[in-house]
């Protein structure tokens, strides 16, 4: 599930006048003013359909699972719903992508770059989309913060060596990477209201049961407040989470998911016994199927 995100104006590049005239949503705005305003005001009526559209299917969504039975199954609706909405992401992604192609020479390009690489954004892309913007888009303020953002992107990419953390458990022991040393670590992000974070623990669960002793283990950092902290607990005892687990409380704050630049959840990272990201994003099916390769031989 995504943090909010906030539309931000300071990538305009000098002062201006600015007109938002809309009938009804912030999304059915007609943005005017300078050349910056335009451009942006264009992106608005590109992305409008795919904007629609993906509204329409988290509405859906939120509609069917009020009305899902206690007994439904919970993993195969999240699955299903969970398609629906990236399809629909990647839908919006390409708008994007045809913006920046348009409109190389425009300063709000530096923003469609930064979204089309979503929330679990591959970051060699990002790298060549930003390269195929003009130079002086490049050069300006906004570009160069955009640069500074990239290279924190590439600190948790694959095949860097993975940022050293330290954070408290559940008991309120300090537990530090460095501890997982010489382990091949899965390090999962999630929180206990997160729902398609919960619907990918019985996977989980499966996978660290049978690779537990093959020098594998998981890592679940949470995202809850500090106001939440005893329904994190109980989401630990209900889906049968023996890993360890790690939270500082603060929510989207959290310092080891600012440090790893986690816009949404569940993200994961799967880390190499010598500490360096060997593959990122990673369902439970995908990682039983990436340490298969690994550990061919199960016992």
């Amino acid at each position: 599930m995504p943090r909010n995100q906030v539309v931000n104006f300071s990538e305009i590049p000098k002062p201006d006048t600015i007109s938002v005239v809309s009938q009804g949503a912030l999304s059915e705005a007609v943005v005017t003013g300078g050349q910056a305003n335009k451009d942006f005001s264009e992106l608005a009526m590109m992305l409008r359909p795919a904007i629609q559209q993906l509204s329409n299917i988290y509405k859906a969504y939120g509609d069917a699972k009020k009305a899902l039975p206690d007994d439904a199954d919970k993993k195969e609706f999240e699955t299903k719903w969970q398609k629906q909405i990236e399809a629909a992401r990647t839908g919006r992604a390409d708008v994007y992508r045809e913006f920046i192609r348009k409109m190389p020479a425009s300063i709000v390009s530096i923003g469609a770059v930064k979204s089309a690489g979503g929330f679990t954004p591959d970051v060699n892309e990002l790298i060549s989309l930003f390269a195929s913007l003009d130079k002086s888009v490049q050069d300006s303020r906004a570009g160069v913060y955009y640069k500074e953002e990239l290279a924190k992107l590439s600190r948790t990419s694959i095949g860097a060596v993975a940022p050293q953390f330290v954070q408290a458990d559940t008991a309120g022991r300090p537990v530090s990477l460095n501890d997982f040393r010489g382990k091949y670590l899965f390090v999962d992000f999630w929180a206990s209201w997160c729902g398609p974070c919960r619907a990918e623990h019985p996977g989980l669960v499966k996978v660290f049961d049978q690779y537990k002793d093959r020098n594998f283990t998981i890592l679940g950092i949470s995202l809850d407040q500090s106001k939440n902290r005893e329904a994190w607990l109980k989401a630990i005892r209900a889906d049968k989470l023996a890993w360890t687990q790690l939270s500082d409380l603060k929510g989207w704050s959290n310092n080891v998911s600012t440090l790893y630049n986690v816009e949404a959840i569940p993200k994961n990272f799967l880390i190499s016994p010598d500490g360096k990201i060997l593959a990122t994003d990673l369902k439970p099916d995908a990682l039983e199927a990436y340490l298969a390769k690994l550990f061919p031989n199960p016992r």
